[in-house]
């Protein structure tokens, strides 16, 4: 003791009170509750990102495979005008997905100027994967255009 009856008493309250304890450890649970949720949400956004990578991947095969065959087989069954599909896919080595194309006659507006007798001067496929993702449907849609037969 120092004699100080101000210095006295609080040498003498050392330590914490049970409210502050328990103050302390609802704090510190919410603030680990919170911080396991946002790692959760990062989680899911890397996982919907990978599966969108996947999917534009998947398109632009297609889409380059399409355009080859363009070249190589004009009469081949895919570039026929119309619905292709759905095809299942799988995105991510673990999202399923479905996979279609549409390819249409697209007429290009320069030749009109001259009156042209033939709309059909290009061939427009649209590849379109889908996918759910959390519950959530998702979508990616790629087109390219090539000259028809």
């Amino acid at each position: 003791m120092s004699g100080d009856p101000i210095l006295d008493r609080w040498s003498a309250q050392r330590g914490f009170t049970l409210i502050e304890v328990m103050v302390a450890a609802v704090v510190a649970v919410i603030s680990v509750m919170g911080l396991a949720y946002m790692f959760s949400a990062g989680r899911g956004m890397i996982d919907r990102y990978a599966a969108a990578r996947d999917a534009l991947e998947a398109a632009q095969s297609r889409l380059d495979w399409l355009a080859m065959e363009a070249v190589k087989n004009p009469a081949a069954a895919e570039l026929n005008i119309g619905l292709h599909g759905p095809n299942p896919r799988v995105l991510n080595h673990n999202r399923t997905g479905t996979e279609s194309w549409t390819v249409v006659w697209v007429d290009d507006p320069v030749d009109n100027l001259g009156g042209d007798a033939d709309p059909h001067d290009y061939k427009r496929a649209t590849v379109e994967i889908d996918w759910r993702q959390g519950g959530l449907p998702d979508h990616v849609s790629m087109s390219r255009s090539f000259l028809a037969p």
